[in-house]
C-alpha cells in the first residue's frame, strides 16, 4: 500500500455530479480507507445495488477517478479506496484534515486490508450498542508519532473515548512479516512498541491454532513476554468482539482471558 503526500500534486480536483449519499460515502472512506461493496452497504445503510452503481461511476474514467480499486483474481471481489479526486472530495466535505488518497495497493494484501476494515466495523458497531464512541486511526499521517518512536507503522490505533486502554493494532493474515519493503516483522516490532510506552498491543491471528503458536513463541522471548500484548484469532472477534477473547503471552497458560472493556477479567 502506498499513501499519498498531500502536497505532492498541484492539480485542481474536477467534479462529477454529486448525489445525496456522497457525503456519508466519502466519510466512510475517510474513516475506513478500504471498503467492499457489501461492507459499504452496511455502513451506509444502502442497498448493495445502489453502492455498486455509485462506486462504478466514481471509478469509471481513468483520468478522473474518485475511487481506485484492486482485485486479487479475475472473479474475486473488488476492494475500493480513495483515488486522488476522491481524497479532495473527502477533504472538501471536512472528513479529512488534508486531501489524502491511496496511490496503489497490492492485490496480495486485499484480504488483509479488508479484514482490518471488518474488524473496525464490528468494533465500532459493538461500541455503539454499548453506548460508546470508538476513536480509530489508520492513515499513516495519523500514526506518525508511533513511527517516530518505533520506526514502524502499525495497522491501526484505537480506543474507546473515556476509556484508558487504547493501543495499536496489528492484523496478521499470512506471515508475521512486514508489509512494506525493509519493514520489521511483527515479532521485531513488539519490543519497540513496548519500549515506546505503548500500553496495549492488539494482535489478530487468522486461526486459533496460529494464535496458540504465536503465544507460545512470544512466551519464550523475554522482551515479548508481556501482559501488554493481547492476542486473539479472527473467528473469535467475528463472534464476540467485546468479549473475553484476548490472551497474553505472560499468563495464557493460566487460562486468563481479557476483554477490551474489562481488561482485568
Amino acid at each position: 500500500m502506498t499513501m499519498s503526500n498531500p502536497a505532492a500534486s498541484s492539480r485542481s480536483p474536477e467534479r462529477v455530479n454529486e448525489m445525496p449519499a456522497d457525503k456519508p460515502l466519502y466519510k466512510a472512506f475517510a474513516d475506513y480507507m478500504y471498503l467492499t461493496i457489501d461492507l459499504a452497504a452496511k455502513i451506509l445503510g444502502r442497498s448493495p445495488f445502489y453502492v455498486q452503481r455509485r462506486f462504478n461511476t466514481l471509478h469509471r474514467f481513468e483520468d478522473s477517478r474518485y475511487l481506485g480499486r484492486v482485485q486479487q483474481s479475475k472473479f474475486g471481489l473488488y476492494l475500493y479506496f480513495l483515488a486522488w479526486r476522491g481524497g479532495h472530495q473527502a477533504f472538501r466535505y471536512g472528513y479529512l484534515p488534508e486531501p489524502r488518497h491511496i496511490q496503489r495497493t497490492g492485490s496480495t494484501k486485499l484480504y488483509h486490508d479488508l479484514a482490518i476494515s471488518e474488524f473496525h466495523y464490528l468494533l465500532e458497531s459493538a461500541g455503539k450498542n454499548a453506548g460508546l464512541t470508538l476513536a480509530w486511526k489508520q492513515w499513516y499521517a495519523d500514526l506518525e508519532d508511533i513511527h517516530k518512536l518505533t520506526d514502524s507503522y502499525p495497522d491501526g490505533r484505537f480506543g474507546f473515548v473515556d476509556y484508558d486502554h487504547d493501543g495499536v493494532f496489528e492484523m496478521v493474515r499470512a506471515n508475521e512479516s512486514g508489509s512494506r519493503a525493509e519493514e520489521k516483522n511483527l515479532t521485531e516490532k513488539l519490543p519497540d512498541y513496548l519500549a515506546a510506552g505503548i500500553e496495549r498491543i492488539y494482535i489478530s491471528l487468522p486461526t486459533p491454532e496460529r494464535a496458540d503458536r504465536y503465544l507460545q513463541k512470544l512466551a519464550d522471548i523475554p522482551k515479548a513476554k508481556s501482559s501488554k500484548i493481547w492476542i486473539t484469532d479472527e473467528d473469535s472477534w467475528r463472534k464476540e468482539i467485546l468479549g473475553p477473547i484476548w490472551r497474553t503471552p505472560k499468563n495464557y497458560l493460566d487460562g486468563r482471558t481479557y476483554s477490551i472493556l474489562k481488561p482485568e477479567v
